[in-house]
């Protein structure tokens, strides 16, 4: 597992461009996916840190992604990312066991701490 690399998990091919656009300016190595089956076999690779995972993907709930990530040998990180300002949003979070919660639009300011931090 790359501990600096980040998994960018949206379907939204605008959000998932601009979080990895910031990210590599920190400096980060990142890598975008645009569905849960696409991220979740990039993970499965073992090659990530952290995931910012959306919570609505097109093919499947990010709950879905989570369930799976959590049987990985080195589940990484997980930050959710979402539109959905919801105590149901923030419950899935919680139980998926993730490092942090963060709203679109995304304010950079914001992502940058949580990031850091983990």
């Amino acid at each position: 597992m790359d501990p600096e690399r980040i998994l960018v998990l949206d379907d939204e091919r605008e959000v998932a461009a601009f979080l990895a656009e910031f990210l590599v300016r920190q400096g980060y190595d990142v890598v975008t996916a645009h569905s849960g089956a696409e991220g979740l076999a990039i993970l499965r690779e073992g090659r990530v840190g952290l995931l910012l995972l959306d919570l609505k993907l097109g093919d499947m709930d990010g709950s879905q992604v989570m369930e799976e990530v959590q049987k990985l040998p080195a589940p990484p990180d997980i930050v959710c990312v979402t539109g959905e300002a919801s105590l149901d949003a923030a419950i899935k979070a919680v139980e998926g066991g993730t490092a942090g919660y963060i709203l679109k639009p995304v304010d950079p300011a914001r992502l940058d701490p949580i990031v850091r931090r983990i």
